[in-house]
């Protein structure tokens, strides 16, 4: 069957032309292409596994690594033999972060029943697939869409939709209780470094102002942040809404928070606006005398813990030494690169076969994508098959949790083997045990860091365990 989409990026094309073919300022090709495969997804001696990823638009900080981590999952399985006899090729499509070009994809997938699709990048288009998964019958699989308007959108068990990074929900829960607790003195603008080096103290925050982006990123954190600082016994905060656009000016949102007397604030936005919105922030403050900003916390969700926010936070963002708007803000994200036996066994494997530096931290959402890819596979190889959805949605389940023996990415070997030998298997992944609960859900740390000197530093007694989050 001939794909009706668009198809600009085939991982294929990407493996045999080397790293360089696979950046995201190549050239590409934007005509059909013909993959090859049947409706099944599956050709004599190929099973194909659609991709959906953000390669450009908002979405691509995301998209991009996922890619990486698709092209070590494609190469490592299939120097093990592939799955039921056959190679393994993981289709890539960029959805531009746009949801017209995201349907139409998905349409195409689901469509040509792919055994599994992996996908989307943003939470924007997660809804989207969701639905297309469902009425096809067959598993998407996210490495970081967090929307959580897809968990209760299918019922327990009963669900195509799953992904290998944390919720927003459990992004709000982290946050809200980290502030709570406290987090430290802040750092006045000006004074990087100085303080009690961002050390949890008695600092907590009872009072709380989000700032949150109007749309499916920033009103689900806002959402669930106000639950449980509710649930703590805090009072619930004042939720300021912002466009997902930078506005001409926030003075109006700054003198809102002012005269909210709060103790801290979270900026759930993109950084195309959280920039901007801590930027008139910063020039309020400095000459408010209502009280001591110096002990006034903020924090960014994940979406503002990205070098291009550091850059854009910048009065110059062409001078790493301008003054940033971002100086002594904390930003809570969930662990990309845990420090793990199984994420440095994927790290071994993804500098070998990218290039990549050796000391460098893992690109975020390769290991998310990596072990949705290899999740996949797995489930391919246990259900026995590449036409019954259903069994290769329940295969999903048995194979990421216990009480099957573990098995880690440098162990895929041995856990295909123990697969075709028909026995049970707990794969633990790169980007933690990715054991999927009822709803497709994952459960991660949560690191933070703070901006010091125009960069991020990690606050590790600040961090938050999956234990601190039951």
């Amino acid at each position: 069957m001939r794909n009706t989409f668009v198809v600009p990026f085939v991982l294929v094309a990407c493996a045999a032309l080397g790293h360089a073919a696979c950046s995201s300022d190549t050239p590409v090709d934007n005509t059909v292409k013909d993959s090859g495969t049947t409706d099944t997804g599956s050709g004599d001696d190929t099973i194909t596994i659609g991709v959906n990823l953000a390669l450009t638009g908002t979405g691509a900080p995301a998209g991009q690594p996922a890619q990486q981590g698709t092209r070590v999952a494609q190469q490592q399985i299939n120097s093990l033999g592939g799955v039921l006899g056959k190679k393994v090729v993981f289709e890539i499509v960029d959805d531009r972060t746009d949801n017209a070009v995201t349907k139409s994809v998905f349409e195409g997938f689901f469509g040509r029943k792919l055994p599994v699709v992996l996908g989307p990048s943003a939470s924007g288009q997660a809804i989207e697939g969701q639905n297309q998964a469902k009425a096809a019958g067959f598993p998407l699989i996210s490495p970081s869409a967090s929307t959580p308007v897809t968990t209760l959108a299918e019922p327990a068990k009963d669900r195509f939709f799953f992904r290998t990074a944390p919720s927003h929900a459990l992004q709000a829960k982290a946050i809200a209780i980290r502030l709570f607790k406290g987090i430290g003195k802040a750092t006045p603008p000006g004074d990087a470094g100085a303080g009690d080096g961002g050390a949890p103290s008695a600092g907590a925050c009872r009072k709380m102002v989000v700032i949150a982006q109007d749309d499916a990123y920033g009103n689900p954190i806002a959402a669930g942040i106000t639950e449980t600082m509710k649930a703590l016994g805090a009072e619930a905060p004042t939720v300021i809404k912002v466009a997902s656009a930078p506005a001409a000016s926030y003075d109006a949102q700054v003198a809102e928070l002012i005269a909210a007397k709060a103790d801290c604030q979270v900026v759930a936005s993109f950084p195309a606006v959280g920039t901007v919105y801590m930027r008139a922030f910063r020039k309020a403050t400095a000459t408010d005398t209502s009280r001591d900003w110096s002990t006034f916390v903020s924090m960014g969700s994940n979406a503002m813990k990205n070098a291009d926010a550091l850059i854009s936070a910048r009065d110059n963002p062409a001078d790493p030494q301008s003054a940033s708007s971002m100086e002594g803000m904390y930003l809570m994200n969930f662990d990309l690169s845990p420090k793990t036996p199984q994420a440095n066994e994927f790290k071994n494997v993804f500098d070998v076969t990218v290039g990549s530096d050796p000391k460098a931290d893992l690109p975020g959402y390769s290991a998310n994508q990596y072990d949705a890819a290899i999740l996949a596979v797995l489930a391919i190889q246990r259900a026995g098959t590449t036409t019954d959805g259903t069994k290769i949605r329940d295969a999903l389940f048995e194979v990421s949790r216990p009480p099957g023996a573990a098995y880690s990415p440098a162990k895929l070997a041995d856990a295909l083997v123990a697969l075709r030998g028909g026995a049970d298997i707990d794969y633990d992944g790169a980007s933690g045990p990715v054991n999927f609960d009822d709803y497709g859900e994952v459960l991660a740390n949560f690191v933070v860091f703070r901006v010091q000197t125009g960069a991020f530093a990690e606050i590790k007694e600040a961090g938050l365990t999956p234990d601190d989050l039951k």
